[in-house]
């Protein structure tokens, strides 16, 4: 069933996917915080493009790990980061289209992230 899902829904559409079911489905699970980073900086990658901001301050650890994650993604495209966004999901929930497959029947049209 999961091959044929992945078949059928790709790219673009798999990320708003699973960009939903992170904020609203099942897929937050007991995450490292290295993983949530990955999580984080495919997201940023693919929304926004490459890192934009300053690097915050020595005081802000949780802001400059998030962005030095972000900036390691430079030069990634949006494609490449959207795929990687998925298969982070894939790995650390396996299953999230299926176990979160009403959610995803009532996602609003046209919802993107």
């Amino acid at each position: 069933i999961r091959d044929r899902y992945q078949r059928r829904v790709h790219g673009a559409d798999r990320f708003n996917n699973a960009v939903y079911v992170v904020k609203n489905g099942t897929a937050k699970a007991n995450s490292s915080n290295e993983e949530k980073l990955k999580v984080y900086s495919h997201f940023k990658q693919a929304t926004v493009g490459d890192c934009n901001t300053k690097r915050p301050g020595m005081l802000d650890m949780a802001g400059k790990a998030k962005w030095d994650a972000w900036d390691a993604l430079k030069g990634m495209s949006t494609e490449d980061a959207q795929k990687g966004y998925a298969a982070l999901l894939d790995e650390q929930s396996p299953g999230w289209e299926e176990t979160n497959a009403e959610l995803l029947k009532n996602k609003p049209e046209g919802w993107t992230p």
